[in-house]
């Protein structure tokens, strides 16, 4: 199942640890050379040539962006913006919890034309409505972008999708290592044992384990949480109750009767298309897309980087 473009950035270095595990030399990834972005006004903004080094990475967006003009860039408070380069948590969120990723522009005196980058576009990333999602998460998504380690700017995507280039590769590795992976038994109860850890009822059996990750979408968790009356605290079990799900969004995947424009990007987000959130050609890096279009006409085989290339036709996995 495909719920659209999944990528990381390159400073994420634990999920880089992580998928190095089944893959050493990363050949299940393949780079973007850029995230751009295109504002419904056609403000097009670029990452391709910031610099990678903080704070001249801030710096040199907001110099190469055509959305910040020079008097634009006089009229911004310094002091407001320099939170845009603390990455320190929790104390950021903290001082800024009660500031809004639509409130924190003005604060800032962001030019109008920018608010599409600082308002939409890291708010909408979060499944979250720029008037009223919190702001430090939009505060961290876009500081990480902005001003991390060299490598930062452009993002990383699987070049297959999830399932063959995450999910089985991690669940294989877990079963080399002795453990069981139970993906069709749902949890039921949770409860703390009496001598330590906890005792986990499923719609198969129960077992005690030593420790517990609650990793589950928020409907699961809080249904779950309910039904174990022994786990957490009164505060905590109220944060989970008071849980939402973030607002419903539609992935729409098109098969094309002739090639898209070579200048298109792999990945385009945007800002002002009121329900538009971005356009991804997949062929631009996923194998079994490629194959696709290179099956039916499409000229994009020869664009597809050679170790990403999918296996020829009657031994692919499975095609598009």
């Amino acid at each position: 199942m495909s719920r659209g473009f999944h990528a990381f950035f390159r400073q994420y270095s634990n999920l880089r640890g992580l998928l190095r595990r089944t893959d050493p030399g990363l050949r299940r990834e393949t780079g973007l050379p850029d995230h751009p972005l295109l504002h419904a006004g056609a403000i097009r903004d670029s990452f391709r040539h910031v610099p990678r080094t903080p704070p001249w990475s801030a710096l040199g967006f907001a110099a190469l962006s055509p959305a910040f003009t020079v008097r634009d860039l006089c009229r911004m408070d310094p002091v407001a913006a320099l939170p845009l380069l603390d990455v320190r948590v929790p104390g950021i969120h903290d001082r800024l919890d009660h500031v809004s990723a639509h409130a924190f522009p003005d604060a800032v005196r962001c030019p109008e034309k920018a608010r599409h980058l600082a308002s939409e576009v890291f708010s909408r990333s979060l499944f979250a409505d720029p008037g009223s999602s919190r702001r430090p998460r939009w505060r961290s998504c876009s500081t990480s972008t902005s001003s991390a380690r060299r490598r930062a700017c452009c993002s990383m995507c699987p070049a297959r999708p999830s399932r063959p280039a995450l999910w089985e590769p991690l669940a294989g590795y877990l079963r080399r290592h002795g453990a069981e992976v139970r993906t069709a038994t749902a949890a039921e109860h949770i409860a703390p044992g009496h001598t330590g850890g906890y005792q986990v009822a499923s719609d198969r059996d129960e077992r005690h384990h030593d420790s517990v990750v609650l990793a589950l979408d928020t409907v699961g968790l809080r249904h779950l949480v309910a039904r174990s009356d022994l786990l957490g605290d009164a505060r905590w079990r109220e944060r989970i109750a008071r849980l939402r799900n973030a607002p419903p969004f539609l992935v729409t995947r098109l098969w094309l009767d002739r090639p898209v424009a070579p200048e298109r990007p792999g990945f385009l987000g945007t800002g002002g298309f009121e329900t538009l959130d971005s356009v991804s050609v997949l062929e631009r890096w996923e194998d079994e897309a490629a194959y696709w279009a290179a099956r039916t006409g499409g000229p994009w085989w020869n664009r597809t980087p050679a170790r990403y290339r999918p296996t020829p036709p009657g031994t692919s996995r499975r095609s598009v």
